[in-house]
């Protein structure tokens, strides 16, 4: 079972709420904004993700996370109502660098 470090950076979409990091549907932390957490990802998990309420954020693979790394939560100015009430994937995005 790998553990990463997760950095979630400022940013604009859910600055005052604290983001789910997800496996596969199943919650294996939480990261406010301006926050690191280390986290376990379960083996057998292909895919990671952020979630607030009914929103998520589009899959990072797991097949790309080794032990020890860290992962950057990414958040944007979204103009599209669509992505702020979840219809659509959230404006976060977990990537290999800052932005």
């Amino acid at each position: 079972m790998p553990t990463i470090t997760v950095i979630r950076n400022k940013g604009y979409f859910g600055y005052i709420r604290t983001a789910k990091i997800m496996a596969d549907g199943v919650e294996i932390g939480r990261v406010k904004s301006g926050e690191t957490v280390d986290v376990h990802v379960p083996d057998l998990s292909t895919n990671l993700y952020a979630k607030m309420d009914w929103g998520w954020s589009n899959p990072y693979p797991v097949s790309n996370v080794k032990d020890g790394q860290t992962i950057y939560m990414n958040a944007w100015f979204a103009l599209n109502p669509l992505r702020n009430i979840g219809v659509m994937p959230i404006p976060i995005a977990l990537e290999d660098a800052p932005r």
